[in-house]
C-alpha cells in the first residue's frame, strides 16, 4: 500500500493463470500457489471474458471435437453450454475463493502484467465470505 495516498497496489491476474489452474494444465500447481500467496489480486473484466472464451473453445475441441469457432457458435445456439458449465462454475467460485477484486478496466496504459495503482484498499479483503467487487 502506499501509505501516502491511501492507495492498495493489486496485481492483475494474466488469463493463462486461470486457464491453466482451471483446465489443470501442467503449471496448475504453479498458478494455485500464485493465487493462494497473495492477497492483492485483480481482474478485469475484459480477462473474464478471455477466460471464460478460452475454456469454452478448448473444452469444445476436447470434449466434443469441434475446432472452428463458426461450428461452435451453431452447437452452442442448438445445445447450449452443457460441456462447459462445470468448468464455468468452477471459474466463478475461485473468483470468490481467493477474493479477487474485478475492475471495469486498467486506467493508464500498463498492461495486465503490471500492479494496478488507483484501487482504494478494502481492509476486510481477504475474508472468503467477501462478494467480488467491481471498482
Amino acid at each position: 500500500m502506499n501509505a501516502s495516498k491511501g492507495i492498495a497496489r493489486l496485481k492483475v491476474v494474466d488469463t493463462n493463470v486461470f486457464v491453466h489452474y482451471l483446465l489443470e494444465g501442467d503449471r496448475a500447481d504453479e498458478a494455485e500457489r500464485l493465487l493462494a500467496s497473495h492477497l492483492d489480486l485483480a481482474v478485469t473484466v475484459g480477462i473474464i471474458d478471455e477466460v471464460e472464451f478460452v475454456i469454452i473453445r478448448r473444452l469444445a475441441k476436447e470434449r466434443l471435437g469441434i475446432r472452428e469457432l463458426s461450428k461452435l457458435k451453431e452447437y452452442i445456439r442448438k445445445r447450449g453450454l452443457d460441456f462447459a458449465v462445470n468448468v464455468l462454475e468452477k471459474y466463478t467460485e475461485m473468483l470468490y475463493e481467493f477474493d479477487i477484486r474485478v475492475l471495469k478496466r486498467l486506467r493508464g496504459t500498463e498492461g495486465a502484467v503490471r500492479c494496478h495503482e488507483n484501487v482504494p484498499a478494502n481492509p476486510e479483503r481477504r475474508h472468503h465470505s467477501s462478494n467480488l467487487q467491481i471498482l
